[in-house]
């Protein structure tokens, strides 16, 4: 997906190019075609990027020249990025075993790496913690010390195996995680790796879009086109909207105030702010809670790129689909059972 920082847009793709154009008047400011390269991420004044040749890369954001390249054994995934270090889980294709690796994203130094099997990892970062989650696609979430990739705790949220982990996503107090092909959504405490609360109302729908939070509200989309907002103490469905029936395979923004998410069949939805505090009917969202101002309107040119590259990961998304599972957690059920009587 395109990135904008500074007035400048950056797109990559899958045929070895990388464009920065000017954002209003869409005036190339360089281009360079040389490798296959994945989704870009901006650190400081760089852009920072893998490819599928197994490099970490560095490059100027103003100019696009190289500034360092570290270069993996296998494939990497996609990057989490912090202070702490560029986090990327590599792919062997000699022996199907993946590899975490921490990078200086100012030097390009290796900090550490960690076996971590065969199961494809996500990461995310939390900044007030100092702690990196791991999510993998048999459904193992752990707790690991950015520092030297120490395992701090591990629990398990879904049974099973499926096609792709979604990243995790964080707030004050837990991780939330969606379990894929099992339709689900958990919270786990991020301090100890408890279960607060596990909803699997979605089992009829693969979620394949990472969770976002915002003000208490557990944001996702569906492959049956459901957008929906949870409460993030209960795991309570707050609203929902059903788009038209195809996947919703791009992940929720915000910008301004709006929620912003793309589907497959009708472009991208645009939402008002919505209050939390709000049950809202399972209707669909009213004109005081999660109005819909856009749906499927020309957004310009810009808006056209951001779609085209939306279309490209939910192509991705919906080939990655395998079998469908049961959704883990006698735990997470017994402890939603509880939650439920209790309330």
């Amino acid at each position: 997906s395109p990135i904008i920082d500074e007035g400048i847009v950056y797109v990559s793709g899958t045929f070895g190019k990388i464009i920065a154009f000017e954002k209003t008047k869409g005036t190339v400011i360089w281009q360079i075609e040389d490798k296959n390269y994945r989704p870009l991420s901006i650190w400081n004044d760089l852009l920072l990027m893998s490819t599928y040749e197994g490099n970490i890369m560095a490059l100027d954001k103003r100019t696009g020249k190289t500034v360092w390249s570290y270069q993996l054994k296998g494939n990497p995934g996609e990057m989490t990025v912090s202070e702490k270090g560029i986090f990327v889980d590599e792919y062997n294709n000699g022996n199907y075993i993946h590899t975490l690796y921490s990078v200086n994203p100012d030097t390009g130094q290796l900090n550490w790496k960690l076996e971590t099997g065969r199961d494809t990892v996500r990461i995310a970062y939390d900044k007030n913690l100092d702690r990196l989650f791991s999510l993998t696609t048999t459904g193992k979430l752990s707790a690991l010390n950015p520092a030297d990739g120490s395992v701090l705790w591990k629990t398990r949220v879904y049974k099973g195996e499926v096609a792709f982990a979604t990243f995790p996503a964080i707030d004050e107090k837990h991780v939330y995680v969606t379990t894929g092909d099992f339709g689900g959504v958990v919270a786990v405490s991020k301090q100890n790796g408890k279960i607060i609360w596990g909803n699997d109302s979605f089992s009829d729908n693969r979620i394949y879009t990472d969770p976002i939070i915002v003000n208490g509200v557990v944001y996702l989309g569906t492959a049956g086109g459901l957008f929906t907002g949870l409460d993030s103490e209960t795991g309570k469905v707050l609203w929902k909207y059903q788009s038209e029936p195809q996947d919703i395979s791009t992940n929720a923004s915000v910008s301004d105030g709006v929620l912003y998410i793309g589907s497959r069949a009708s472009g991208i939805y645009a939402f008002e702010s919505i209050n939390p505090g709000i049950y809202v009917s399972e209707s669909g969202p009213p004109k005081t809670s999660g109005k819909t101002l856009t749906t499927g309107i020309n957004l310009g040119w810009v808006k056209s790129i951001i779609i085209y590259g939306l279309w490209i990961v939910g192509a991705i998304f919906y080939l990655n689909r395998t079998k469908k599972g049961k959704f883990q957690s006698d735990e997470s059920h017994k402890f939603a059972s509880q939650m439920a009587s209790a309330g």
